[in-house]
């Protein structure tokens, strides 16, 4: 398989893409910002997942995520996750609404 380009900004992760939805008016202030990604956008971050390498992301982010007391199994597993909720939702023609905390 060749090799996967991989961002340099983990905001640049199609699994990061959509729109903002607006919360109602009424809204906790406090609630997170939600975000929705449609369908074709679903399934590049799909496509995306299952093509990348995870040692490659990882490259990107273990200094990071090490710091933070984040092992590389625990990001493996969450990324298995993503692999399959993404891979999922694709395959059903589904868009995926996410809160999104910074």
């Amino acid at each position: 398989m060749p090799s996967v380009q991989t961002p340099t900004s983990p905001g640049n992760l199609p699994i990061y893409g959509g729109r903002p939805v607006l919360h109602s008016a009424d809204a906790n202030p406090s609630d997170p910002p939600l975000m929705l990604l449609e369908p074709p956008g679903v399934s590049q971050a799909a496509q995306f997942l299952t093509t990348v390498s995870f040692d490659e992301l990882w490259n990107v982010v273990e200094a990071r995520f090490s710091a933070l007391g984040w092992t590389k199994q625990e990001h493996l597993e969450h990324h298995r996750d993503l692999q399959e909720f993404y891979g999922q939702a694709a395959s059903a023609g589904h868009a995926v609404v996410k809160a999104v905390w910074a």
